[in-house]
């Protein structure tokens, strides 16, 4: 499985990607085995969705690399999967989305005293953090300074926003590929993002600081997710949430 991930790394840096899927998809059909290889062919195969713009794919490949990480609770391997969440961000149009992970994940690698290396440091300078910086502007210092400052837990939280949910681990994964997840009650991954900041107790106003977005806009989207949930209040929100993924109660 190691010589698997290898091989497919060393041809998705080489542009190989058609390749490097076939070597990595090998490794993602395993039943058994340890864990880590997994993440990293998830991590991979998301990245090369992104390469691709397949964003359904790489939203959920990504997803299952972080939910390995958390598990083994790997610093490293959790900052690689934030870069790569980094760039879907950029494909999607969230710069400081972007460069709240990128934050995140440097530091995280500085706690552990880890550089990215130098090729990937290369392609995460020019595919995501130059572009991100000067499509966020005067934002850019501040998105960065935000992620830096979370922990390895809130960044994780952070991170799951607009990601599918996982309900099993990779290893009960059929060799045939399963669908991609769906947001609970159809909610966009804008509306979901809000909704998990609604479920960790924060106001319209905290969240549209959060979102750089108008106080306004998260009324109108909290008013849709409550209608898309079929509940009344904040706390139903919260609860909703929290139930659909399976996070523990306060």
């Amino acid at each position: 499985m190691e010589a698997l991930v290898g091989l497919g790394e060393m041809l998705l840096q080489s542009g190989d990607t058609a390749e490097a899927r076939a070597s990595l998809e090998q490794v993602a059909a395993q039943g058994r085995g340890p864990e880590g290889p997994r993440g990293r062919a998830a991590l991979f195969l998301g990245i090369i969705a992104v390469l691709d713009g397949d964003t359904a794919t790489a939203r959920t490949q990504l997803a299952w690399s972080l939910e390995v990480w958390c598990r083994l609770r790997n610093q490293y391997g959790t900052a690689a999967t934030l870069d790569a969440m980094a760039a879907l961000s950029v494909a999607d149009s969230d710069p400081v989305r972007a460069l709240r992970l990128c934050g995140a994940a440097s530091a995280l690698r500085a706690s552990i005293r880890s550089e990215l290396a130098p090729r990937w440091q290369e392609l995460l300078s020019s595919a995501v953090v130059v572009p991100a910086t000067a499509a966020a502007g005067e934002l850019a210092e501040a998105a960065w300074a935000e992620g830096e400052r979370m922990s390895f837990d809130e960044a994780i939280r952070y991170a799951r926003m607009g990601l599918p949910l996982v309900t099993a681990s990779p290893e009960l994964r059929q060799e045939a590929p399963a669908p991609a997840p769906r947001a609970p009650a159809g909610l966009t991954s804008r509306e979901l993002e809000i909704a998990d900041l609604v479920a960790q107790g924060m106001t319209n106003r905290r969240i549209a600081e959060r979102l750089v977005i108008a106080e306004r806009t998260v009324e109108g989207h909290v008013e849709r997710i409550r209608g898309k949930l079929g509940v009344h209040s904040r706390k139903q929100i919260a609860g909703s949430i929290m139930r659909q993924r399976g996070w523990p109660g306060r």
